[in-house]
């Protein structure tokens, strides 16, 4: 090893215990969801074939007040919201629905205050949730408002739509759909918030919890929404889980636009290992919503191109979840402990980090490749850690931080190491190339 990489090894090694935790078990396909725009879940569209593609496992959706009753006081149209809702549930995806936009005639515009809440908003409540949950299930989630901290999307004037709504306005819209559903006795879940951080930092969202906590049912959660420039994602979710003592989904994530493709992939694969790898003290965050699937836009945050084609980030978030692809991956920063193990997705291949210090590839428990330090690794000092670096390299240490086998592969930042199906071990460059194989 030369001593460039040596230096870059040592200094991964001696910081690895700060950026990678106890891992919180987070692999079930439906933790892995995407927001979408609702027509984009029709049966057959090229929408709906891309989340079949991307495998995601639960899906972000507006069912909007304004899409089911269009006339005051009418009946409620639920044809194009079944067959949208049904499609998404056929692929095997949980639904997340938000709950708002008023029509035309029940607010003076669809991010205000609805005219009569105690009655038309209770109804359009309780119409939705009856429909729905009795329908789905527990594999339907119920969002009360989006953002409602912000008068962008909560506010009494149409024309005052900057600044920080009125907490208590909110509490009034919640309070009312909790009655509708807690009227109904039927155990439907629902989310509060899809609050933005700045709720929680100055204080807005305690002043609401403090008001509606008492008519919540222990099988509801809060929702957050998170970005790159809303500091440490950590302190805002165990603020939040600690507070409530809730469950918390982060409902709404993504990169910074605008992004080129190379961004958009670091910014996932960044997101990604923040939540599967995230610190005991935030199990209870138990969801994660990338946004978007598609916007229209070159380079903005959607993980298709104007013609629909995959950017490198839809790739990447596909890796990703479970079940998602025939690899396992570890991006930057992951690795493995002295006696922890990863599989390939379909269980035949373990890749494990032995208590001897030996690397080990196994095929249903055969071993088909090692580093081969073995017995050697009892002179070379009690096992350290194996990293994937963030410089590219793949990196096994004893436990005074040496390098005892590395991939070569520095200087390829975004690299990652799959552990695939057909049992091959090998790291990629952050654009698919083979740099390394076993």
């Amino acid at each position: 090893m030369n001593a460039r990489l040596f230096k870059a090894a040592i200094t991964i090694s001696g910081a690895f215990a700060l950026f990678l935790p106890t891992i919180v078990a987070a692999q079930s396909r439906e933790a892995y969801g995407l927001v979408t725009s609702i027509q984009f879940l029709e049966n057959g569209s090229i929408g709906i074939q891309k989340m079949q593609e991307l495998r995601n496992g639960s899906v972000r959706i507006g069912l909007d007040w304004a899409i089911v009753q269009s006339q005051p006081n009418g009946p409620f149209d639920f044809s194009f919201t079944d067959a949208m809702l049904d499609s998404a549930r056929n692929t095997g995806m949980e639904i997340y629905a938000n709950l708002g936009n008023p029509p035309a005639w029940a607010a003076p515009c669809p991010e205000c205050r609805p005219y009569d809440v105690p009655s038309q908003w209770y109804a359009y409540a309780r119409a939705v949730i009856d429909r729905y949950y009795g329908r789905y299930g527990s594999a339907i989630t119920f969002g009360i408002w989006n953002e409602p901290n912000d008068k962008k999307f909560l506010r009494d004037n149409p024309s005052d739509d900057h600044g920080e709504s009125d907490p208590l306005l909110y509490f009034y819209i919640a309070w009312h759909a909790l009655r509708a559903r807690n009227d109904l006795g039927n155990g439907a879940r629902i989310a509060f918030g899809d609050i933005t951080p700045t709720a929680w930092n100055d204080g807005w969202f305690q002043s609401f919890w403090g008001n509606i906590r008492g008519t919540v049912q222990s099988q509801d959660l809060i929702a957050v929404h998170w970005y790159p420039s809303d500091g440490d994602i950590y302190n805002l979710m165990s603020g939040l889980i600690s507070y409530t003592g809730r469950e918390v989904w982060m409902t709404e994530t993504g990169t910074l636009t605008p992004t080129s493709d190379s961004a958009q992939v670091d910014a996932i694969n960044y997101l990604i290992s923040t939540f599967q790898y995230r610190p005991g003290y935030v199990a209870n965050w138990t969801r994660f919503f990338y946004y978007r699937l598609w916007d229209g836009q070159c380079c903005a945050e959607a993980l298709l191109r104007p013609d629909w084609s995959n950017r490198p980030g839809f790739d990447t978030y596909k890796n990703r979840i479970p079940g998602g692809s025939s690899a396992t991956i570890l991006s930057a920063g992951q690795g493995l402990n002295p006696g922890q193990s990863v599989a390939s997705p379909n269980g035949r291949f373990m890749l494990s980090y032995q208590t001897d210090a030996n690397l080990v590839l196994y095929d249903n428990g055969s071993p088909v490749w090692a580093i081969n330090c073995w017995p050697q690794c009892s002179d070379i000092g009690a096992p350290g850690v194996a990293v994937m670096q963030g410089d590219g390299n793949f990196v096994v240490y004893n436990s005074g931080g040496g390098p005892v086998w590395w991939s070569g592969t520095d200087g390829n930042p975004g690299a990652y190491l799959a552990i695939q199906d057909d049992g091959n071990l090998v790291v990629y460059s952050s654009g698919g190339t083979v740099l390394w194989q076993r």
